[in-house]
């Protein structure tokens, strides 16, 4: 068997692992970010602090997110999704506007006591973070309130 006939036999390669390895890697990057984000704080989390954090290189982390902007989005997004505010239509299912009421300021409170220290942290860094970062936390703010 010559050469190409072997090629055209051989099974293809797709890149499947590798990319369930990327994933894996950019996760590690993002939940460390979201890691020092909220015990630091933002201004006071560097590229080189996340990096080791998730086990990786400065130019990994620069590989998968190319500016602080980027990652800082990523992280946004995973803390987000990791604390979903309270869903307000199911307080619309409580009847009388008193137990509604008490239900909703039980859950905002329940809350906003779990995130404090992280929202503390954003707070008090937000005029310190560059200009880009900062667009894109009002960009964040205003798509999840």
């Amino acid at each position: 068997m010559n050469e190409q006939q072997r090629s055209t036999k051989s099974r293809p390669y797709r890149m499947r692992k590798r990319a369930e390895l990327v994933d894996e890697t950019i996760l590690r990057i993002t939940e460390a970010a979201v890691r020092l984000h909220t015990t630091l704080g933002p201004a006071r989390t560097t590229i080189s602090a996340v990096a080791e954090e998730a086990g990786v290189t400065r130019l990994t982390v620069y590989r998968h997110f190319a500016d602080e902007q980027q990652l800082f989005a990523a992280c946004t997004q995973h803390w987000a999704a990791l604390h979903p505010s309270p869903d307000a239509s199911a307080w619309a299912q409580v009847p009388p506007v008193q137990q509604r009421a008490q239900r909703a300021l039980t859950e905002l409170y329940a809350w906003y006591r779990e995130n404090a220290q992280a929202l503390l942290l954003f707070a008090r860094d937000r005029g310190a973070l560059p200009a880009a970062v900062r667009d894109t936390a009002a960009a964040m703010d205003a798509a999840y309130g």
